[in-house]
């Protein structure tokens, strides 16, 4: 403990006899010289990177009572809360940058020791080894990066998600030791002014001190600004559809000029207006992701601001959700239901086993199913069996067998045997997948190998402890594209086909290092282009679908092109059919429309539309692209995940990626495939 610290703790012990309140918390008033001593000493710790002194620091002005210690702490929490979304996202970032890194140098050396194998001059095979030689050397180089850079950060995130812990506690215990008219005055300042701010980081921040207040009415009044917010958010939608016409137009104009010119060449009067046109609409999809990620901010806070409270104040937030899951916008109700999932208690469990009942609403009930696994609640055991479990949305269906590996029962078994039968496809291997979690046992889908060992385990099964989950291992049954086996029997193909994907595969496509060799390399000779080891892919898997299968594809550049307007099942026409546009009509150029890529699988699936996230006719999107974000209606990373959320809330639909070259943005890609379900790799 540092002298500072010890000596602020002895002026505390000294005042306590005095003012020690109902809360345990010193709240009389104590000389000006002291409480300037507590701040400097709180000042100082929050300057240094020692988390021990830290959390001494906020533990002692919690103590200490100064009513001027809420606004210090408040100040701290908001910024610690920002700075560990911030410091998560770097280690993430970094995780990515650093492993698509090694990935590439790894398939680079396996290539040039392909090539040293067949090299018949003995120069050539030099060469070849002297550039083996450099990837070496960059292999070592990620690995020191990983330890001098990675490590550090960890450990400065572990350090401050302890400090954040402390004020989490010091803060709202604080608000509580304040008399009754000075604790209402600093509820009402955090409230006041939640939404002011333009920062959506400020904004989350916000809610997440309001939410410790304590304030009695502080789920009601988070409630209503999400109806505020969504005001805000459609007012941006319907400003989006007429803008993105324009951009259309321009796009279709680019192309146009394209052709004529030659070259990927057009005119700079028309991609300056592209540019405007799609400045204008990044601005509305950054007014639409702020909303929304307030949004979902709220629904997080919600169950501390619950958590805060008791009865009769407590029954009556948690009375305000149920009213909010039966009527408004799907967000309003999707956020009431996630905070319900996160209040423990018999009130919030009673509402959503209500909420299984409404079968006009699959997407309520889908909700409500997982808030219920979220809670491992087994009264709703019989229910999801006999019901849900049977239901005839599949969505429906996922949502239950993925609630039954949280709540373990020997009575799923049966049922799921069941479900293993009649299922197919995704929702199969998921129904496996939760056997396997259940049991401990794989049988690679075998319903008949299944049905045989339960017949003699039944008698005297027990549950199979919870198991980290295991890494998985790709099914080697089934097409496969890009080295991942396609199980789905209702996928659609997104690709990329923008310029970069004429280039050799190890090229490069940053203006900046337009001094490397590799910048915008075209394939040399008996070398295939990105794009034509895409099509061969592509071919390979299509190949392997079998009748039954549904499938479509899209293809974007800065233009988005669907095969079809709507899914067609597998035939050896339909095979052939395929072949011939793609090979007729798709070829490399434009720029990238990651954004409009992944909008057009969602609109094929079926959903998107207002309130109407279920209903879904595609289960797993493979997702392929070799660069970033340059044009269309989003250009932001985070924008694009947000949306990809807030369209697969419901559904569920599992997104596989596919990086090619060095130059994909791995970050996105990675966080795309981890966030839906999927995998990711990199070529």
């Amino acid at each position: 403990m540092t002298l500072a610290l010890l000596r602020l703790l002895l002026v505390v012990l000294a005042l306590a006899p005095a003012c020690l309140g109902a809360a345990g918390v010193c709240v009389a008033a104590p000389s000006a010289d002291a409480w300037e001593e507590a701040r400097a000493a709180f000042e100082k710790a929050f300057r240094g990177t020692d988390a021990a002194a830290r959390v001494e620091a906020v533990q002692a002005i919690a103590k200490f009572g100064d009513p001027r210690g809420v606004e210090l702490l408040r100040v701290e929490l908001e910024a610690l809360s920002t700075r560990v979304r911030s410091e998560q996202q770097k280690r993430f970032e970094l995780e990515a940058t650093l492993q698509r890194k090694r990935r590439l140098a790894d398939v680079r050396r396996e290539r040039l020791a392909e090539r040293v194998k067949s090299a018949s001059d003995p120069a050539q095979r030099t060469a070849l080894e002297r550039q083996i030689a450099e990837v070496d050397l960059a292999i070592q180089e990620i690995a020191k990066a990983e330890k001098a850079e990675l490590a550090p950060l960890a450990a400065s995130l572990e350090s401050d998600q302890r400090v954040l812990a402390a004020l989490r506690e010091g803060f709202p215990a604080l608000i509580d030791a304040q008399p009754a008219g000075r604790r209402s005055r600093e509820i009402q300042n955090l409230k006041k002014n939640l939404l002011a701010s333009e920062s959506w980081e400020a904004r989350v921040a916000g809610i997440e001190s309001y939410s410790l207040s304590g304030d009695p009415g502080a789920a009601e009044h988070l409630l209503g600004l999400i109806g505020k917010l969504l005001k805000e958010k459609e007012k941006a939608e319907a400003e989006i559809p007429a803008i993105a016409e324009d951009l259309g137009r321009v796009v279709k104009q680019l192309a146009n000029e394209r052709k004529v010119l030659g070259g990927n060449k057009v005119t700079q009067a028309t991609l300056a207006r592209h540019d405007e046109i799609q400045a204008q609409l990044h601005g509305l999809s950054e007014r639409v992701f702020d909303a929304t990620r307030t949004v979902e901010a709220i629904a997080e806070a919600l169950p501390a601001a619950i958590a805060r409270l008791v009865d009769p104040e407590r029954d009556k937030a948690i009375k305000g959700l149920k009213s909010r899951t039966s009527s408004g916008p799907f967000e309003a109700k999707r956020a009431a239901v996630i905070a319900l999932g996160r209040i423990p208690g018999e009130a919030s469990l009673s509402v959503l086993r209500e909420l299984l009942l409404k079968k006009d609403d699959p997407g309520l009930r889908a909700l409500a199913i997982d808030a219920l696994a979220v809670q491992k609640d087994e009264t709703s055991l019989d229910e999801l069996l006999a019901n849900q479990l049977r239901d005839t949305r599949w969505e429906v269906r996922l949502a239950v067998i993925r609630a039954l590996t949280s709540i373990r029962s020997a009575r799923s078994i049966a049922p799921l045997l069941v479900a293993l039968e009649t299922e197919t496809g995704r929702l199969q291997d998921e129904v496996e997948k939760t056997l396997q979690s259940l049991t401990g046992k794989t049988f690679n889908r075998s319903v008949e190998l299944w049905k045989r060992w339960w017949a003699e385990a039944a008698p005297t099964f027990t549950l199979a402890a919870p198991q980290p989950a295991a890494p998985e291992t790709e099914a080697t049954d089934g097409p496969r594209f890009y080295g991942l086996t396609v199980v789905s029997r209702r996928v659609v193909f997104v690709l990329d086909c923008s310029g970069s994907m004429g280039f050799s595969l190890d090229a490069v496509d940053d203006p900046a290092r337009q001094g490397d060799p590799r910048f915008q390399k075209p394939p040399e000779p008996g070398e295939s282009s990105r794009y034509d080891i895409a099509k061969q892919e592509l071919f390979r898997a299509l190949g392997g679908i079998g009748k039954g299968g549904w499938f479509n594809l899209v293809f974007y550049s800065d233009e988005v092109r669907t095969w079809k307007r709507k899914m067609m099942e597998m035939s050896d026409e339909v095979r052939a059919e395929v072949r011939g546009y793609v090979e007729a009509e798709i070829k490399p150029e434009g720029s990238t429309n990651i954004h409009g890529g992944l909008a057009a699988a969602f609109d094929l699936a079926g959903i998107g539309a207002r309130d109407r996230y279920y209903d879904s006719e595609v289960d797993t999107i493979y997702f392929l692209s070799d660069g970033h974000p340059t044009s269309g209606e989003m250009l932001d990373r985070e924008q694009i995940l947000e949306y990809v959320r807030r369209r697969n809330a419901l559904s569920k639909i599992v997104i596989h990626t596919i990086g090619m070259g060095e130059d994909h943005d791995a970050i996105l890609m990675r966080r795309l495939a981890e966030e839906n379900g999927g995998k990711y790799v990199s070529r």
